[in-house]
């Protein structure tokens, strides 16, 4: 049935994907897909969504899980608009919903169609659904986990862009923790990736149990050919002059937000059009960054500049990308946007510096001299080193006693979580709301501001980012209005998520922390 779906969405499916669909049809429960960039492999899941509500048995519902929000923001459209020819203006429409941070389109997992980040799907998967969290810290709830949890075992679980998720020793032991346990209950999963190095191919068909694998063939993808070439970091701003000025599309991809944002300031004046995208934007400066970019090849003139947010699943084109030297894996998804749908393009790998975050040197060192080396014709393309996962955290092992444990409820997951602050991050993101969003967009109050949809000013930000003994909360009194309140900040071994103040006479947790410095546009920088 999987087949039929994918053969009405696409008269002629590509090799890989007609692949895959047949596998499930024939029962196969688990398939790692291992297609190039461009290839299309977001159709499949399309397909499994329209399988699904025309009566396949795989699962009730399909739910696709993406490390990065800029993807799912970009699926979301793609559904909504293949199926219901409409471009969808909220979070969910119908049966399709987005749901991460700030977008509460499925907020229990519950649409036939379910687009998800790791984070919010694992929190769903360990007892702890993200709407309920803040009843379960206060203790005033159990949390609801299982209806959320039989979803999970229920449906068809998509995995996108799955090497992303062994980015830290936490995401990767915890994500085979969770890959062990829907292996035991034989529920159906994707994986896709068009980097997988060895020993993370290996350990997730281990984890699981088995796994079926497809991988990439020759000639199965557009014609295309990309010259790769090194160059200085003074030389920049001269390739892409001469690129936009000739009437190319060019993406530049820096490794941190500060890099970014200066590129996007000197060299915006050399573009028509000029797109500034990174994770410190406010969701709504986001999604207009992100829809001008989204739908295919980038017009003639116009630049993209960017951090790794593109560097997975977007899917943008263009003539030319001019990125920072990073590790191999990346530069080759980076890659993957130049030319994506066939024809030439050039990739131009800027020489390392002094500063390599947030990569380790040695790996960055790497990527760069096998773009020299492709470059001079001594390799044909990026090749993956085997790191070496880390052994299982305390934090996955934990989590695989509450999965064993029929008893365990939420309250023992949010212990731990109290303690750890994050299962799938290292430091804690903490949303923040700047100064400049609030007093433009809102109303003043006496005790703060009155606004309509404040998770549009919302900003995610690192834990350690945050300064200051002394920080402005703001907190939701009711009625769409939100009071400031300022209070000590966490200690080191206390989670924001878990911090409660005093209002009105009521222990409340507040929805964010107040910073100052976001220029519109432009983001959150410093």
């Amino acid at each position: 049935m999987l087949t039929e779906s994918l053969k009405r969405l696409t008269p002629s499916p590509r090799e890989l994907l007609l692949e895959a669909a047949e596998l499930y049809d024939e029962g196969e429960n688990c398939v790692l897909l291992k297609a190039p960039t461009g290839y299309g492999k977001t159709t499949l899941s399309l397909a499994i969504y329209d399988a699904i509500r025309s009566g396949w048995d795989a699962g009730i519902s399909l739910i696709h899980v993406l490390p990065l929000r800029s993807i799912g923001d970009d699926l979301y459209r793609k559904a909504v608009t293949r199926f219901y020819s409409v471009e969808p203006t909220g979070p969910s429409y119908i049966d399709i919903g987005v749901q991460h941070s700030y977008s509460p389109g499925a907020i229990a997992l519950h649409r036939r169609f379910n687009i998800t980040t790791l984070d919010t799907f694992i929190l769903s998967f360990f007892k702890l659904p993200p709407f309920v969290l803040p009843k379960v810290i206060k203790d005033s709830s159990l949390g609801q986990y299982e209806v959320t949890r039989g979803l999970i075992y229920s449906s068809f679980l998509v995995f996108d862009e799955v090497h992303l998720y062994f980015q830290t020793p936490r995401s990767s032991s915890v994500f085979l923790s969770v890959l062990g346990a829907l292996g035991k209950a034989r529920v159906p999963v994707l994986m896709t990736s068009a980097t997988v190095p060895a020993d993370v191919q290996s350990a997730v068909i281990s984890a699981y149990g088995q796994c079926r694998v497809i991988d990439r063939k020759p000639g199965d993808a557009p014609e295309r050919h990309v010259r790769v070439r090194t160059i200085r970091e003074e030389d920049v701003v001269r390739e892409v002059k001469e690129a936009l000025d000739s009437g190319k599309s060019v993406a530049v991809v820096r490794n941190t937000v500060k890099e970014a944002v200066e590129d996007f300031e000197r060299l915006r004046t050399f573009a028509k059009e000029a797109i500034l995208v990174h994770g410190r934007l406010s969701e709504e400066d986001r999604l207009k960054a992100i829809k001008k970019v989204l739908g295919g090849k980038l017009r003639p003139g116009t630049l993209v500049v960017a951090t790794q947010v593109i560097e997975a699943g977007v899917d943008i084109s263009a003539d030319l990308m001019v990125t920072s030297a990073a590790p191999p894996e990346s530069l080759e998804q980076r890659m993957g946007r130049v030319a994506r749908y066939g024809g030439e393009g050039e990739f131009l790998v800027v020489e390392p510096g002094k500063s390599t975050a947030p990569y380790d040197r040695s790996e960055v060192e790497d990527g760069f001299m096998q773009a020299k080396a492709i470059e001079e014709g001594k390799q044909a393309k990026f090749h993956y080193p085997i790191r070496g996962l880390t052994p299982a955290t305390e934090v996955s092992r934990f989590l695989e006693m509450i999965e064993e444990n029929p008893m365990a409820s939420s309250r023992e997951v949010n212990g731990l979580l109290k303690e750890v602050c994050s299962f799938v991050r290292e430091d804690e993101l903490v949303t923040v709301y700047p100064r400049e969003l609030l007093d433009s967009r809102c109303e003043r109050t006496a005790r703060g501001y009155k606004c309509d949809g404040l998770n549009r000013l919302a900003v995610p930000l690192q834990r350690d980012s945050i300064k200051g003994d002394t920080l402005n909360y703001l907190v939701d009194v009711g009625g769409g209005e939100y009071v400031v309140v300022q209070d000590r900040a966490p200690g080191e071994n206390r989670c924001f998520f878990s911090f409660h103040l005093k209002v009105d006479g009521k222990d409340v947790q507040p929805l964010g922390v107040i910073v100052e410095g976001y220029k519109e546009g432009i983001g959150l920088v410093g």
